[in-house]
């Protein structure tokens, strides 16, 4: 069956349970099918039919979750473009997905000319209803939506799935039941394919699916104070944010009936920490590329790990394959290491417009008397004598970073477009807490500061693929086979994180000193200039909510927010030296301007109403 015709049977079995919730907003689930069913009508009438891309460029709410319906009831699929991404990345995207129609809300409509029809969402307020035709208008085989990954070639490509991936994800699946009555944190962004599972897993089996902010997805402190209001009991996020929770709050997990951690590879400590609290069965790392629909393996953790270094991937998913094969395609035995190849119903269609690409990365041929197509993953893997995959690392430069895939092809790439670079390597290092970074390394007759780096890179990547650290050199340095040397380059960027720093012009404060002492603890370096910088430091989104959490403990109770708007030791502890700061209490942000808007428009509505009642 279809998703839309799956959801249809869901609304006919729990019409006036809550489907939704984001903030104030609660839609039931016959609620949200009427307007569901009203966008999919003017998309139709649009000229939107079986087969049609329909891109999405949308902040989290009811609107976003109400489109992604919409389209595929409509009989399209959907296409989702991240609101934040540098312009060329949105005009990629709709050049190649070749999308007719733009859906945008009044945060995100583009600044820039397209040539695409723009669709504001704020018309599915209108009362009158619209019904399509009951015909089908897509079939399971049809393509649900197309995700856009990072691309070696320095242009993200994108991913095919189909529908009926997507349902042997989340119905009679063999790894977790999602059940009404449960609750779904939907944590990730929805140009990332853990938001398939967090929607669909939901919507497609009568739960109640928990959208937040992205501001309160920033600040840990406010995540997991989400996790008890809404009494959450099933959430999948990726590994670094698992680990942040475990390390910050591991309290805060007590209700959660299930746990999916992936995205990165598991910690050993993390995952035992956290077994404590919630005991066998309930904590399960799964694992997948996104051409594999999510997750296409899983492991529920059922005792403590002791003496491993690593917390298996597991076995395959309902409906999924899994082998491990050598250089010459032939299986491997248990203990042997080869590359993770996936079948089944997971399997994504291919690339789009990428012919050459998906020949190269999905085989048709049978394996292991198992019908292909299978997905070349890249991974490395062996099976063990228990039955379940343990995952070894990748066969190329490809990196997850904070649940993010990354390419630094891609992002040398996009260097060289910056500046006249005789030379150029990406590269991903590991901090203390085993947490991956990028670094940069550059040959160029000339040094470029990281600010400017940051700037010209924001042009032409999304914020999470800039390295952290950029580091010019007179020569790249090789080992014996001619290869970038990348030890030689992790001393360098150790090197350059515990580089002295100069002390500042005038005696500090004491707010400056404990700003500064949390910087160095969370940023894992010896001393920090006044005036750096965080991100030109090795800062992140995870340092900085855990820097966050630190302010706290001493006393500074501010959003995350604002440590990116004052990003430095000298002009956060300005900030919170003024006595109308935030953290006073008397501060006003954008956020509570908006809630004071609406609610001041909501109830001068029911007051006009009343009036009229009246007279």
């Amino acid at each position: 069956k279809t998703l839309p015709e799956l959801f249809k049977e869901q609304v006919a079995r729990t019409p006036g349970a809550v489907a939704l919730t984001h903030g104030s907003k609660r839609l039931t689930y016959v609620e949200l099918d009427n307007v569901v069913e009203c966008l999919a009508a003017r998309l139709v009438d649009k000229g939107v039919t079986t087969g049609t891309p329909v891109a999405l460029l949308l902040d989290r709410g009811v609107e976003m979750i109400a489109s992604i319906l919409a389209v595929m009831r409509a009989g399209g699929y959907y296409v989702p473009i991240l609101p934040d991404s540098p312009e060329e990345h949105i005009r990629h995207m709709l050049r190649d997905s070749k999308a007719s129609i733009l859906i945008v809300d009044k945060e995100n409509e583009p600044s820039f000319p397209l040539s695409v029809r723009v669709h504001s969402i704020d018309a599915v307020d209108s009362p009158e209803m619209v019904h399509l035709p009951s015909a089908q208008r897509c079939t399971s085989s049809d393509i649900a939506y197309v995700m856009y990954t990072s691309g070696s070639t320095g242009k993200p490509k994108g991913a095919l799935i189909r529908h009926r991936s997507i349902v042997r994800l989340v119905k009679n699946s063999n790894y977790v039941q999602v059940v009404p009555g449960d609750r779904v944190l939907q944590l990730s962004n929805y140009a990332f394919d853990g938001s398939v599972f967090d929607i669909f897993g939901a919507l497609l089996n009568g739960a109640e699916l928990v959208l937040i902010d992205k501001d309160d997805l920033l600040d840990i402190n406010r995540l997991v104070a989400r996790i008890r209001d809404h009494k959450i009991s099933l959430f999948f996020c990726t590994t670094s944010l698992f680990n942040l929770i475990v390390d910050l709050d591991l309290d805060s997990l007590k209700t959660v009936r299930a746990l999916l951690v992936g995205g990165e590879r598991a910690s050993v400590a993390h995952f035992n920490r956290a077994f404590e609290i919630l005991g066998p069965g309930r904590l399960i790392n799964v694992y997948g590329p996104t051409e594999t629909t999510v997750f296409a393996t899983h492991y529920a953790l059922q005792e403590l790990e002791s003496g491993v270094d690593s917390v298996p991937i597991g076995r395959p998913l309902a409906n999924t394959v899994a082998v491990i094969v050598d250089q010459n395609r032939h299986v491997q035995p248990i203990g042997a290491r080869g590359e993770i190849w996936i079948g089944g119903d997971a399997v994504a269609a291919g690339y789009l417009n990428r012919p050459e690409l998906t020949a190269e990365r999905f085989v048709s041929e049978s394996v292991s008397n198992v019908d292909g197509p299978f997905y070349r993953t890249g991974d490395v893997g062996r099976w063990l004598p228990q039955g379940v995959i343990e995952y070894l690392g990748r066969n190329d430069d490809q990196v997850k970073i904070r649940g993010f895939r990354i390419e630094p092809q891609e992002v040398v790439t996009a260097m060289h477009e910056c500046a006249p670079l005789q030379n150029c390597a990406v590269v991903a290092h590991e901090n203390e807490r085993d947490e991956k970074y990028l670094a940069a390394y550059y040959v160029a007759d000339h040094s470029i500061n990281a600010k400017d780096w940051r700037e010209r890179l924001l042009k032409l990547l999304p914020s999470y693929a800039l390295p952290s650290f950029f580091i010019r050199l007179d020569e790249l340095p090789l080992n014996q086979n001619g290869k970038i040397d990348k030890t030689a380059l992790l001393a360098t960027a150790r090197a350059a994180v515990q580089k002295p720093h100069n002390p500042p012009i005038v005696s500090s404060t004491p707010i400056e000193e404990s700003i500064a002492a949390a910087c160095c603890k969370v940023f894992e370096i010896e001393s920090i200039d006044f005036n750096d910088n965080f991100f030109e430091v090795g800062g992140n989104s995870i340092l900085i909510m855990r820097l966050n959490h630190h302010l706290k403990k001493l006393g500074y109770d501010i959003p995350v927010a604002t440590i990116f708007q004052y990003p430095s030791v000298a002009s956060l502890s300005t900030y919170l030296a003024d006595p109308n700061c935030v953290s006073q209490g008397k501060g006003v942000t954008q956020k509570h301007l908006r809630r004071a808007k609406d609610t001041l428009h909501t109830v001068t509505n029911r007051f006009a109403r009343q009036k009229k009642n009246e007279s």
